[in-house]
């Protein structure tokens, strides 16, 4: 077997650093939808109604905007990150991002 030249090396090394990464990331994204799920069941029956075994249409809804709320807050929070890094143009298309989300989706952050 031959021995990796440094460019093949390093080629491998970033590719098994970005698989894990997104193995990474899709765990946390799983963990923050489970936590989202728990945040609309809580909701949504806070007053004191039973926890039902089956998400019903209110838990749908709520769950979604939560969703929602999230990808807009996500949004901010690039935006932010953007105009610390100065970058103005990104910034203003992370914003742009955030209140198409609001004003197609009607949902409020």
């Amino acid at each position: 077997m031959n021995e990796l030249t440094p460019d093949e090396h390093r080629i491998l090394v970033d590719a098994i650093h970005d698989s894990a990464t997104v193995v990474h990331k899709g765990r946390m994204l799983n963990e923050r939808i489970e936590q989202l799920l728990e945040q609309a069941r809580a909701e949504c029956f806070q007053f004191g109604s039973k926890p039902a075994t089956t998400v019903g249409y209110d838990e749908l809804e709520k769950f979604a905007q939560l969703i929602v709320k999230e990808c807009m807050r996500m949004c901010e929070v690039a935006q932010v990150g953007y105009l610390t890094h100065g970058l103005e143009k990104e910034a203003s298309g992370a914003y742009s991002v955030k209140q198409y989300i609001e004003e197609y989706l009607g949902v409020e952050s």
